[in-house]
């Protein structure tokens, strides 16, 4: 009968502890960007958002698949302003065209 309670005890507890932690949610990632054209290689599979971070600029951002096909295209000229990039890839290439900075935060999948 003591085994049975323990062993009841200690399954209630181990199923209290596995319920207490969340699921591991995924660190975002944030890079500035200055004028320039980058291959995107850092990133498996991610989704991301944009924001302009240098004040009275205006730059422009287009990110190109894997076949040179645009995929998006943004002027900015409104510091803070979050952008849904969507999904980007390995392979893809980011331009950005203008003087000033372009923070790119990404989540993994």
């Amino acid at each position: 009968m003591k085994i049975l309670k323990r062993f009841i005890v200690f399954s209630i507890a181990f199923l209290m502890l596995i319920s207490v932690f969340p699921s591991v949610t995924k660190a975002s990632v944030s890079n500035v960007y200055k004028q320039g054209v980058y291959n995107i290689s850092e990133f498996e599979e991610s989704v991301a958002t944009a924001k302009l971070v240098t004040q009275n600029t205006r730059v422009s951002l287009m990110i190109l698949d894997n076949e040179g096909d645009i995929k998006f295209f943004k002027e900015f000229d409104t510091v803070g302003e979050v952008i849904n990039l969507g999904t980007i890839k390995k392979g893809h290439t980011l331009a950005i065209v203008g003087n000033g900075d372009v923070a790119i935060i990404t989540t993994s999948k």
